[in-house]
């Protein structure tokens, strides 16, 4: 199913409101083009660092999509031929088809269950380790579904080891990634290494010290992405326009 709209986030506010008005228009355009699959390169590197903030909400948020849409065509494949077509139409073995009236009055079909108008299938598996129920042993000759097995969880440390980073930074990206995960916000493999490189590229820019205030400061403020913004600036928010860009 072909996705036709996105999500844009209110927490967003703080990056936005840093960018002038010309940067805001590139930076939506950078978003439709992305969305749309369509190439849009950005050469200032503030809107670079923002814009890779918002792909992980983009990227988490498609593959949510998928993996509900994956799930009705799987659940759809299992039901019955839809109405009206003429293999659900089986007449039965004394010549009456389905809605027809049997010599006693009574329909066909009237006995039978009624299909539920949901397309997923209940967890049955939760529900016995919530309520500490053991399930039934299949029959003999009863297909088994196999169990998906789940991704190896990430290793977030190796792969900030395998920067080159002072142990200040070091420690600082790692409290960044730690209190992401306490966010329920945590970074997949490909997402956390783009976020090194940033990390990397901000270092060179402005310096370590200034970068580790800024990691610190965003965290102190409850934020959800890192404000790359206050680089640019020398003192925390005090004006009017930093007290709506410190808005949580």
């Amino acid at each position: 199913m072909e996705k036709k709209r996105f999500l844009m986030y209110e927490d967003w506010l703080p990056l936005i409101e840093s960018m002038t008005d010309e940067q805001a228009g590139i930076m939506m355009k950078k978003i439709y083009a992305y969305q749309c699959g369509v190439e849009y390169e950005l050469t200032d590197p503030l809107l670079i660092g923002i814009f890779n903030l918002m792909k992980d909400r983009f990227d988490t948020d498609r593959n949510t999509y998928d993996e509900v849409c994956k799930t009705r065509r799987e659940s759809g494949s299992k039901g019955g031929a839809p109405k009206g077509n003429q293999n659900a139409r089986k007449k039965q073995p004394n010549g009456y088809e389905n809605n027809q009236k049997q010599p006693n009055g009574c329909l066909n079909n009237q006995n039978q269950a009624k299909q539920p108008d949901y397309e997923y299938e209940y967890d049955y598996e939760y529900e016995y380790k919530k309520n500490n129920i053991t399930p039934l042993t299949p029959l003999e000759g009863e297909e088994v579904k196999p169990k998906k097995k789940r991704q190896p969880a990430l290793n977030a440390e190796e792969v900030i080891n395998e920067r080159n980073l002072s142990k200040d930074l070091r420690e600082a990206v790692e409290g960044w990634v730690k209190y992401k995960i306490e966010k329920r916000q945590g970074y997949k493999e490909t997402g956390l290494r783009s976020f090194l490189t940033q990390i990397e590229n901000a270092a060179k820019e402005y310096g370590e010290p200034a970068l580790i205030d800024v990691i610190r400061r965003s965290m102190s403020a409850n934020y959800q992405g890192i404000v790359w913004a206050w680089l640019q600036r020398s003192s925390p928010p005090t004006g009017a326009r930093d007290q709506l860009a410190a808005i949580k």
